[in-house]
């Protein structure tokens, strides 16, 4: 596998390309990628395509919604990991079911809401 170097300036909505990634392209074997911007148009955040062969690899998720959800994360850890909250077993048992996904159903922000409203957003 050849080892090529991104241009210093990529063209307009892409971004220099990335270190090696734990996925590899399907085309070509490259561990390299480069992620384009997709703008305003697109529901798409960005795309991550191969340094080599410019082939498809896959969607990335939005810088600020990955972030959202992190935080998300990180505070039902927080109050599943607190035995002195208040926390009945249902409210347990569905925020362990919804700690890791990446977008919530109406109905399931719906409950998250009431369990944070209830909690005052408690850590």
């Amino acid at each position: 596998m050849k080892n090529i170097s991104y241009p210093h300036y990529p063209p307009l909505g892409m971004e220099p390309a990335s270190p090696p990634t734990d996925y590899l392209c399907p085309a070509c074997g490259c561990d390299r990628h480069k992620r384009e911007i997709m703008g305003n148009e697109s529901k798409h955040y960005a795309a991550a395509r191969c340094v080599q062969c410019n082939s498809f690899l896959k969607w990335l998720p939005n810088p600020q919604n990955q972030e959202k959800r992190d935080r998300r994360s990180r505070l039902i850890g927080k109050w599943l990991a607190n035995p002195k909250l208040n926390i009945n077993h249902w409210e347990r048992s569905f925020l362990s079911s919804i700690q890791k996904l990446k977008s919530l159903s109406p109905k399931q922000s719906e409950n998250f809401e009431k369990i944070y409203a209830r909690l005052g957003g408690a850590l």
